[in-house]
């Protein structure tokens, strides 16, 4: 993690995934699928990024609703949506928002396309 950047992970059902201790990472335990539940844990004023990765299909109508809010209101936030159907992607795109599939595979694509000061990036591009 970049020592200047505190990352958020919104998630109801983490299957107790452990994550190392650490005082930037902040796990919340919310499923959230409108702007004002952010509101509550972020200044979306400060936000540069924000990925969606649930992955449930049954999720993907919430996730397209919040990418096409943030574009909205947000249009500087760089926003990345895990599909399930490549079918899908157009209509994600349309918001600005950049795609990617949960494959190990695809998250290591995800690398070449984030900017150099994300919070995924490869530490060995950097």
């Amino acid at each position: 993690m970049q020592s200047d950047r505190e990352i958020y992970i919104f998630d109801d059902d983490h299957d107790d995934i452990e994550f190392p201790v650490n005082e930037q990472l902040h796990i919340i335990n919310d499923f959230v699928h409108f702007l004002n539940n952010l509101y509550s844990y972020v200044n979306l004023e400060e936000v540069t990024q924000l990925f969606i990765c649930w992955n449930r299909e049954s999720e993907y109508d919430e996730s397209l609703y919040l990418t096409s809010k943030i574009n909205l209101d947000y249009p500087d936030i760089e926003v990345f949506v895990c599909i399930f159907d490549e079918e899908l992607k157009d209509l994600v795109e349309k918001y600005n928002a950049k795609t990617f599939s949960t494959s190990k595979r695809a998250f290591k694509m995800l690398h070449k396309v984030v900017s150099i000061d994300s919070a995924i990036v490869n530490k060995a591009v950097k």
